[in-house]
């Protein structure tokens, strides 16, 4: 069944979250075609991205639909437009889905109360707080190396204060019921993230993990400067100090020798991140298709 909106995770049910995984899959093998070819997809991004922006453009290509890039800074958001009418805007000229990003989280609380839209959105990144598809896509890629997720460890370590990506893969792997350890210094702990395990070393979270997300230092929403040296030396994945078997995963971009060592990204544990970069063409495919396709899949 279709839905509307993709917001956040916690509006996902585990059979939508498996059926998108499906969808997925079936794409990947070529098992399915399209049923959205010549919808019209508007692509909104107020922050900076290569690998969610190319490959929702590469999904939706792939789909047979129409990309408009939407360029805030040549808009009539520069004229004082308000977003609420420039989606209105959108809808009227035809607009069927608005893939979103943005760091201001007001614009996607205001879509979210606003009930008239028939335009349908995704969250591409909001702020600090949710990256939905990015999320998904960390589970279809474990789901490829692991039975069930069900009891496995997950190790997130790096900025989690500043990480919507750490947010949305908690609130999945937290409906999978799986262990989640978090390592951070104490300058990138969040203590609202409640239910799981903080660890302080690296020798301590990183125990029995079956997988390992290392997340990049968000330079641009830190204010002041950070402890860099203490972090790289304390903090940093290498050879020597990550888990033998297991994966390590990596939303990008990935700043080679700060938080991971550029002789670890060349092992066969750092397959997965391209493996995330490739399988998130397909998400985003699956996610488009059960968006717009008022079929049964």
């Amino acid at each position: 069944m279709a839905f509307k909106n993709l917001i956040d995770i916690n509006s996902l049910t585990i059979n939508d979250i498996e059926e998108i995984s499906k969808i997925a899959r079936d794409f990947q093998l070529n098992k399915i075609k399209s049923g959205i070819a010549g919808k019209n997809a508007a692509i909104y991004f107020d922050e900076n991205s290569t690998r969610t922006r190319f490959s929702f453009e590469m999904a939706c290509h792939n789909l047979g639909l129409r990309i408009f890039n939407f360029n805030k800074e040549t808009s009539s958001i520069q004229k004082k437009e308000s977003f609420l009418d420039t989606i209105k805007t959108l809808e009227a000229l035809g607009v069927d889905v608005i893939i979103l990003r943005s760091g201001n989280e007001q614009l996607f609380n205001e879509i979210i109360n606003n009930e008239s839209f028939k335009i349908k959105i995704i969250n591409a990144g909001c702020s600090i707080k949710s990256h939905p598809t990015q999320a998904l896509t960390d589970y279809y890629t474990l789901k490829r190396h692991f039975s069930t997720l069900n009891g496995r460890t997950i190790t997130i370590i790096g900025d989690i204060m500043h990480s919507r990506v750490a947010r949305s893969d908690i609130e999945l792997f937290k409906k999978l019921n799986m262990n989640i350890n978090l390592i951070a210094p104490p300058y990138f702990q969040d203590i609202n993230i409640k239910d799981v395990n903080w660890y302080n070393t690296l020798e301590e979270g990183l125990k029995n993990a079956n997988a390992v997300i290392a997340l990049r230092i968000q330079n641009e929403r830190i204010d002041g400067t950070i402890p860099l040296i203490h972090y790289v030396k304390n903090y940093r994945l290498d050879i020597n100090n990550f888990p033998k078997n297991a994966l390590l995963l990596h939303p990008g971009p990935q700043n080679r020798d700060v938080e991971v060592t550029s002789q670890l990204l060349e092992t066969k544990n750092a397959n997965t991140i391209l493996e995330q970069v490739t399988n998130g063409v397909f998400i985003r495919m699956a996610i488009l298709e059960k968006m717009l396709n008022s079929k049964e899949m």
